[in-house]
């Protein structure tokens, strides 16, 4: 920061010729026009031009603009008026006591040379006061020009500098982009496979680099025939057995129904969700799903072997009583008797309807039985509960 000066005796010794050579200059035009005392005519001129001239430019650093960014420019040009006004008020209060006091004028007594004395100095105060006021207005404008500029400048500069500053961060951004993209980030936790890249080779966009498999969670996807649909829901428990792991049963959970049946086979896919916390199975194994029913009514159950399937229904032989032989034995003989089958398991299958509770039926050989064929059962057959039930 410049210090501020206030006092000029440079320009005051440079300005006190000038000031002499103009006070003479009046002096001559005063003795011209009728003013006969030398006092008057040369002093007077001499001790106004001096103090005001040369005082202007003494004290002309009080006069200088200084930008204060507190005061508005209205309060700043109000200001240096102010100080112009005082400075230009002191000075010619000062030359109008020395002009008194040195040509012996005195204003009681003497008011003729009184008012010419103060004609003068007031005709070269006002005459240099102006000359200094338009001068020191001038140069406070000038320096608020300057201090505009300097702004300007500054405000030109700050903004180069922030677009320098954005231009480097965007620099920064692009560059911390470009290494991401050098950069591969697993999208999950996860176990990885084997490598299919080598050290420097080259990848294009998706290129397979290695396998990457969370087994902590399995889905188990299987199908089941369309009519079950009613049977199952969202929630059911389905029992996953595998051949990796003979006589060991996973719990899983039925979390999608395909909402669709499958044209070619009749079907629909549904689909479970494990947990593998041991990571045990593995994507891509062929498993047994078992879905876990709700609890059925009793029913009857008989071997899967004792029902035949033909393009007709279904049937089963019964073995009913037909009358007594001679040795008064039972006639046994075979009998076709349509039935509805239901859900199968552990090669047993549900008879829904076409059997009641304690009939016996032929279970296997049925190629070399025909309706209404005798029959022999050749070992005891099984005695029926006394209370039979339905499952």
């Amino acid at each position: 920061m410049i210090p501020r000066r206030f006092l000029d005796p440079r320009a005051a010794l440079r300005a006190l010729p000038l000031a002499l050579g103009a006070s003479t200059l009046l002096g001559v035009i005063s003795r011209a026009i009728g003013v006969s005392d030398w006092r008057q005519a040369f002093g007077v001129p001499a001790i106004f031009t001096v103090v005001m001239w040369v005082g202007f430019e003494l004290f002309g650093p009080c006069l200088a603009f200084h930008p204060d960014e507190r005061l508005s420019p209205g309060a700043m040009a109000i200001r240096e008026e102010l100080k112009s006004v005082g400075l230009y008020t002191a000075l010619l209060t000062v030359a109008v006591v020395l002009c008194l006091l040195t040509t012996g004028v005195n204003p009681v007594q003497d008011v003729p040379s009184a008012i010419i004395t103060y004609l003068i100095g007031f005709c070269i105060t006002s005459i240099v006061g102006s000359f200094h006021t338009t001068s020191s207005l001038a140069r406070a404008a000038q320096e608020r020009a300057r201090a505009e500029v300097a702004r300007l400048t500054l405000e030109a500069e700050n903004a180069r500098k922030t677009q320098e500053l954005e231009e480097a961060r965007a620099q920064i951004v692009k560059t911390e982009a470009l290494i991401e993209q050098k950069l591969i980030r697993a999208p999950f936790s996860g176990q990885l496979g084997v490598r299919q890249i080598e050290v420097g080779q080259y990848l294009t966009p998706g290129a397979p680099i290695v396998t990457l498999t969370d087994l902590s969670t399995l889905y188990v996807n299987f199908t089941l025939p369309g009519r079950q649909r009613p049977e199952i829901k969202v929630g059911q428990q389905v029992a996953v057995r595998s051949d990796a792991f003979p006589g060991r049963a996973f719990d899983a959970k039925i979390t999608t129904i395909e909402p669709q049946i499958s044209a070619d086979t009749r079907t629909m896919m549904v689909q479970a969700t494990m947990q593998n916390p041991d990571d045990a199975l593995l994507p891509g194994m062929f498993i047994d799903a078992q879905v876990v029913l709700p609890p059925q009514p009793d029913m009857l159950v008989l071997p899967a072997t004792a029902v035949e399937y033909t393009l007709y229904g279904d049937s089963v032989f019964v073995i009913r009583d037909d009358g007594k032989d001679a040795n008064g034995q039972p006639i046994l003989k075979a009998v076709r008797t349509p039935v509805k089958t239901g859900a199968r398991w552990d090669q047993n299958v549900a008879i829904l309807d076409g059997l009641k509770p304690g009939e016996r039926v032929v279970s296997a050989g049925q190629v070399k039985v025909q309706n209404g064929t005798q029959v022999k059962i050749g070992s005891p057959a099984p005695a029926p509960p006394a209370n039979p039930t339905l499952n």
